[in-house]
């Protein structure tokens, strides 16, 4: 905002602009042809440097005049009257002039003054604006929450489906290796040697021997260790081939994670939206607090300076 003058600095204008006005054969005129007491006093008025109270420096110029009105109709009345202030009309004639260029310059003051007054308004009328429902939207976003809260909430639905497929393929692997555990046990007490007494002789026919002990001993033991065996290897193959888990359990923890990620994106936006309008109402208030001040000093000192004027301009 442009800088405009205060109480103090267009005062000192006005006496500068105003009672400089008086040129040097203005005053040298006046000094010469007027040695009254009231000529005087009102060169002592309008001469640069009096700085006196406005209101008292039009009183007594006031006085001044009505003194020289009064002695000026005595003069008409009766011309034979003679004393300093004989020279009355030539001394009005020479402060015309002053007064004129006086009467401008107060109003090229009271101009400045008006200049000075509606851009201090102006300035306040610059700050941010808000209403009751203003937001400050961070970069990018046009303060539409839908898509956020949409991505959380497809992602929230679809992550329990998702965490169970884990967690049954989790339950069903766990019960199967008890399975395999339990057939690993069953089949290794097969491959144990009980005792030599199972292949005692009992004859002396060797062929007899060989077809009691296969059929009594070893195609039993044959079945059950193939049976074992079978077992074993179809669990063992089961939990390999259909139950390893890994991609069900990674699949489980990438969707959660891709939940929390939406979560914190829609959380983020919320309280970067929050701070950002909490902070630009704050600025905002502020600075409209800040610039009134600065308004209301400035129409202070303004309407001091038209108090002055108002007296300059009576003067």
């Amino acid at each position: 905002m442009k800088t405009m003058p205060g109480a103090a600095a267009i005062t000192a204008f006005l006496g500068a602009a105003c009672l400089s006005l008086v040129h040097e054969s203005s005053a040298a005129k006046l000094t010469v042809h007027s040695g009254a007491i009231e000529q005087d006093s009102m060169l002592s008025l309008l001469l640069p440097g009096q700085h006196m109270d406005a209101k008292q420096k039009a009183s007594d110029m006031e006085k001044i005049v009505l003194s020289l009105a009064q002695k000026a109709k005595a003069m008409r009345q009766n011309p034979t009257v003679a004393d300093d202030s004989a020279n009355i009309t030539e001394f009005v004639e020479a402060i015309k002039e002053i007064t004129v260029e006086m009467y401008e310059n107060i109003a090229t003051a009271q101009a400045e003054i008006e200049t000075a007054c509606t851009e201090s308004l102006n300035n306040v009328s610059t700050c941010p604006t808000a209403e009751k429902n203003t937001t400050y939207l961070p970069p990018g976003f046009d303060g539409d929450f839908d898509p956020l809260r949409s991505d959380h909430k497809t992602c929230r639905v679809e992550l329990p489906a998702v965490k169970d497929d884990a967690d049954r393929c989790k339950r069903v692997r766990e019960s199967l290796i008890v399975q395999e555990q339990l057939a690993l046990d069953e089949f290794n007490a097969l491959n144990v040697f009980n005792s030599p007494d199972e292949c005692g002789i009992s004859e002396t026919d060797v062929e007899a021997y060989l077809l009691r002990m296969w059929k009594d001993h070893f195609e039993i033991k044959s079945a059950q260790w193939w049976a074992a065996y079978y077992k074993l290897h179809n669990l063992t193959a089961n939990i390999t081939d259909n139950y390893d888990c890994t991609d069900k359990i990674q699949a489980h923890y990438d969707k959660l994670g891709a939940c929390l990620s939406a979560q914190l994106a829609l959380e983020e936006m919320a309280c970067d939206l929050y701070e950002r309008t909490d902070e630009g109402c704050n600025n905002t208030c502020a600075c409209i607090d800040e610039r009134w001040a600065l308004h209301s000093a400035e129409v202070k000192s303004l309407n001091s300076s038209l108090y002055d004027l108002k007296y300059e301009y009576r003067a």
